[in-house]
């Protein structure tokens, strides 16, 4: 593990508690240990469940960023490390036309060692995935249509709304035996069937985390130029970017600001790819 030339040194040898009990170690250690030199432990003794659940019956009472932080802190404590991580998914509407499913994946780290807090995240249209259904052969072919196996299925009588539902759904005779329960207790006649969105069950949120992952891999790979820490990064955008057609300035981003939260060191950078905006994104051509 410690011969990657690629590797930084900064966290090397260290043992970075993960409280997880949805398998997102094996999504997260594959990205991080080759490149940092360090080894990802699984925690277990806590309930993740505790923090909130996508199904309801848990509601999360704090942030998502502060939800990610307290687990990782609570990994520490239980693994006696110096560093953890703590991992918090949320789904919201998209930010674009608030309409989209969308998926938020963020990865905290924590090192006492260093006094450090470095942020990964990613974000994307998420596959949320639900029906209603009167038989066990149409529910049956929604759950197919879906995606299951490979991705596990959650079955409600009456609704969406119902409170009353079967989770670990992950074979044919599993789902079959929650739509015949499900229908038995249902009053419209109706099964509600949607996709489990914990991580273990839901490839696509799967490859949110990854990225995610990604994203926290490259901010513990850049270094503040003032103090040489990690985690040095973007922290703001300036709009500002002029239009081709009138030269205004426009709601685009014209430059990012780079900056250290160790040092508080800060460096305004103008986007290389490209010099102006189309003018359908000017207030002035396109009012």
């Amino acid at each position: 593990m410690f011969g990657n030339n690629s590797a930084n040194l900064y966290f090397r040898s260290s043992d970075i508690a993960f409280l997880t009990k949805h398998k997102k170690e094996l999504i997260v250690a594959p990205v991080l240990e080759p490149f940092l030199c360090v080894k990802i432990v699984q925690v277990e003794g806590v309930d993740t469940d505790t923090f909130g659940t996508f199904t309801g019956e848990i509601p999360r009472k704090i942030s998502q960023l502060e939800t990610a932080r307290k687990k990782a802190r609570t990994g520490m404590e239980l693994a006696r490390t110096k560093m953890g991580i703590g991992s918090e998914g949320s789904f919201v509407t998209d930010p674009h036309f608030g309409v989209l499913p969308w998926n938020i994946e963020m990865l905290v780290f924590l090192d006492d060692i260093h006094n450090l807090e470095i942020v990964g995240m990613a974000e994307g249209p998420a596959r949320i995935l639900e029906k209603s259904a009167r038989s066990l052969e149409e529910a049956m072919g929604c759950a197919e249509e879906f995606g299951f196996p490979r991705y596990h299925m959650i079955v409600r009588p009456d609704s969406k709304d119902s409170p009353d539902f079967i989770k670990n759904i992950r074979t044919k005779k599993q789902l079959q035996t929650a739509i015949s329960h499900c229908l038995e207790k249902s009053r419209n006649g109706v099964v509600h069937i949607e996709n489990d969105l914990r991580s273990f069950a839901c490839p696509s949120r799967q490859d949110m985390i990854r990225l995610a992952a990604i994203n926290l891999l490259l901010k513990m790979h850049s270094f503040c130029p003032q103090c040489d820490t990690p985690g040095y990064w973007v922290m703001e955008y300036k709009k500002g970017l002029p239009c081709r057609n009138c030269q205004l300035p426009t709601g685009l981003a014209r430059a990012q600001v780079y900056g250290c939260l160790k040092c508080g060191y800060k460096k305004e950078v103008e986007r290389s790819d490209i010099q102006s905006a189309g003018p359908e994104s000017c207030s002035f051509c396109n009012p």
